[in-house]
């Protein structure tokens, strides 16, 4: 860590999908630290609420055929040994990922503590307000994956990146689209965490807390056409506990009727590692 102390690092890691059985959890986030040179994990995160096959920890997709080796372990067993990491001092906070209002209702139920975090796609396309402000209510935080909408996913564009509304914004405002999107998303509320590799890319996506988009351009922002969900996991969407309702998802309404922008592609210049190429299935 070099001269930074621990306290100043704010260290999340995810327990995988094969490690959903609760008598694995504890030994796997024990290996977890020793491979970072850790003694404790700020927040630990249930990556998806469907477990797969444990074969062995280097294969992370068990496959039989095409599909996915899934088992039936309740994401609420392996909650429990989670928050057993707590009191163990192993972790400090647990949440979740990819989880959906009645999963996260149960475990508030059934549990003895509630997650601090729910991780799940989020971008102006598909701001999933009904979810945000239920995490909000409960007082969940929640963090937003994919924030730009993947503009460099090869079988995916969200036009409104590359717009002649969003090179107007890019224009006024000095700024890229991407810290334009980022500003944006922390005014809704949302902890947005775009991918970054760059050093220049990390500074940049850091270097939005000094200015603010006026009303007018929120709005128009908020007036995006909903898109769809990019990140389905349909590889297991036959589970019981598969999180996501496809088919309903592209009805998701805009909260204000007002003037969109314009969906017209253009040449633009954006950040080739702030989006992770996902793999629908399994990646976030």
């Amino acid at each position: 860590m070099g001269n930074i102390s621990r306290e100043n690092i704010f260290l999340t890691t995810k327990l995988w999908n094969t490690h959903h059985d609760p008598r694995d959890v504890r030994r796997i986030c024990q290996k977890q630290l020793e491979l970072l040179g850790f003694s404790y994990i700020d927040l630990y995160l249930m990556h998806f609420p469907v477990g797969y096959r444990h074969v062995c920890d280097e294969i992370l997709r068990p496959m039989s055929g095409d599909q996915i080796q899934t088992v039936e372990i309740d994401y609420l067993d392996t909650w429990r040994a989670m928050e057993e990491l707590v009191k163990l001092g192993m972790v400090r906070s647990i949440g979740l990922s990819n989880f959906n209002m009645e999963q996260i209702q149960r475990l508030i139920q059934c549990s003895s503590s509630k997650p601090v975090v729910n991780q799940v796609e989020i971008w102006p396309g598909f701001l999933q307000k009904d979810l945000v402000d239920y995490c909000r209510y409960n007082g969940i935080i929640v963090t937003a994956f994919s924030p730009l909408g993947q503009p460099n996913r090869e079988n995916h564009c969200p036009v409104y990146f590359f717009s002649e509304g969003m090179k107007r914004l890019v224009k006024k405002y000095k700024r890229s689209a991407g810290q334009i999107v980022l500003r944006y998303l922390i005014d809704y509320g949302v902890v947005p965490i775009p991918k970054a590799a760059n050093p220049l890319h990390i500074k940049e996506n850091l270097n939005i807390f000094d200015f603010k988009l006026d009303d007018a351009d929120t709005r128009l922002l908020r007036g995006i056409k909903p898109k769809g969900r990019i990140v389905k996991y349909e590889i297991v969407k036959d589970h019981m506990f598969y999180p996501f309702e496809l088919l309903n998802e592209n009805s998701e309404k805009s909260e204000t009727k007002v003037a969109q922008i314009e969906e017209t592609k253009l040449p633009y210049n954006f950040n080739e590692d702030d989006e992770e190429k996902e793999d629908n299935a399994n990646d976030e």
